[in-house]
């Protein structure tokens, strides 16, 4: 069901009797909201919403105040708080961001607790306790996920999930830290011992005196130097060792959890979408695309691309919820393909700039044009065409 948080923000070949049908995100919201009992005038606004908004998760204005989005989001769920889809929403929405509230987020969390999957708890209860600085208990829900899904993909995507949220947390500290340090850096400054002065341009404390020991320690620095550069290569080499290392095992864990949630019954236990595992694909993709460039070159890079990423099964929704994903590793091919030899250029340049991907990009952003034009038009109008198909 719908997460918390959407793991990501990706060529795979099956059997005919394993490959799964669509399973689109409105599919996916009506089985499990009609297995709750919800209302289908509910689940049908509840769907238009989740499909206007993608993945939006700041549901606040700059001065504080809940977003126009926000607000129609809370009204839907007060129809029937037992929509487990739109509480996760909101409980999400109160863990982001600069109006963070973990005590309502909690008040959702456990309104929508009973009608939400075995998976969905646990991994929302790992991002609460996560995003909120609690270590012990979330160590608690990871090592409850771990015992349930160990050695299986599910695992694989529970990492991508605890990575993201050490990340969200590593961001917030350090934007936490970086404020204080501007409200305090001018009482630092005025308040320096003698001999030492603030340098505004460097944003450093400098000794005053530091100029006058600098010809006589030259030569022991430039032997210093030396030894620091010799250091510094070897760790170069070293880090780019442990770099290809890294990515061979993102590449591998990516395309495990695209396998497996390529298959219809791992989708709809788990609430995985079509969209999720695109977003997948196109993160597996990135990896061997820039490890085909390193390798073989501008060519190879473009040919995967064509027969990898853009190919004729890749849907308008695909591409609507991994919207930025997708602009982003086409015009990192079109900027490798403006640099190419010629041979190379004349070879892939009609065949890329007529792909599958970009004629639906086009459309996308056409269609969310108009859209924006029919809100300004027509403010009032609530249509329930959720998504072109």
């Amino acid at each position: 069901m719908k997460k918390l948080f959407i793991l990501l923000s990706l060529p795979l070949f099956f059997s005919l009797n394993s490959k799964s049908l669509a399973y689109t995100r409105a599919e996916l919201i009506q089985d499990r909201l009609s297995k709750i009992g919800i209302k289908q005038d509910i689940i049908d606004e509840t769907i238009k919403f989740q499909y206007d908004i993608k993945d939006e998760k700041n549901f606040f204005t700059e001065e504080g105040k809940e977003s126009d989005d926000f607000q129609k989001l809370k009204e839907i769920y007060e129809k029937d708080e037992r929509n487990e889809t739109l509480g996760a929403t909101i409980a999400g929405a109160y863990m982001v961001g600069e109006q963070k509230d973990f005590k309502k987020a909690r008040q959702y969390m456990d309104k929508i607790s009973k009608y939400s999957s075995k998976f969905d708890r646990l991994s929302n209860e790992l991002s609460y306790y996560k995003l909120k600085g609690d270590e012990k208990n979330s160590k608690k829900y990871y090592n409850l996920l771990k015992r349930s899904y160990k050695g299986t993909p599910v695992m694989d995507l529970v990492e991508i999930l605890n990575d993201n949220l050490e990340m969200i947390s590593f961001l917030n500290t350090l934007g936490d830290y970086l404020n204080e340090e501007d409200n305090n850096i001018n009482n630092e400054a005025n308040d320096l011992p003698d001999g030492f002065l603030y340098d505004e341009k460097n944003g450093i404390i400098q000794n005053k005196d530091e100029d006058e020991n600098d010809d006589s320690d030259e030569a022991e620095n430039d032997e210093e130097d030396n030894q620091t550069y010799s250091e510094s290569i070897k760790e170069i080499l070293d880090d780019g060792k442990e770099t290809l290392k890294s990515q061979k095992e993102e590449a591998d864990k990516y395309r495990r959890i695209a396998d497996y949630f390529k298959i219809d019954k791992n989708q709809k236990e788990f609430g995985i979408p079509d969209d999720y595992v695109r977003g997948f694909e196109l993160k597996f993709a990135e990896i061997e695309i820039s490890k085909n460039m390193l390798n073989y070159g501008v060519g190879s890079a473009v040919k995967y691309y064509l027969d990898n990423v853009s190919t004729k099964d890749v849907s308008y929704e695909d591409v609507y919820f991994n919207e930025q994903s997708e602009l982003a590793l086409y015009l990192s091919i079109a900027q490798m393909l403006a640099a190419a030899d010629e041979s190379v250029i004349n070879k892939y340049r009609k065949e890329f700039e007529n792909t599958r991907v970009i004629k639906l990009l086009d459309e996308v952003l056409e269609n969310e044009r108009k859209k924006e034009k029919d809100k300004i038009e027509n403010p009032d109008k609530n249509s329930k065409k959720h998504i072109k198909g």
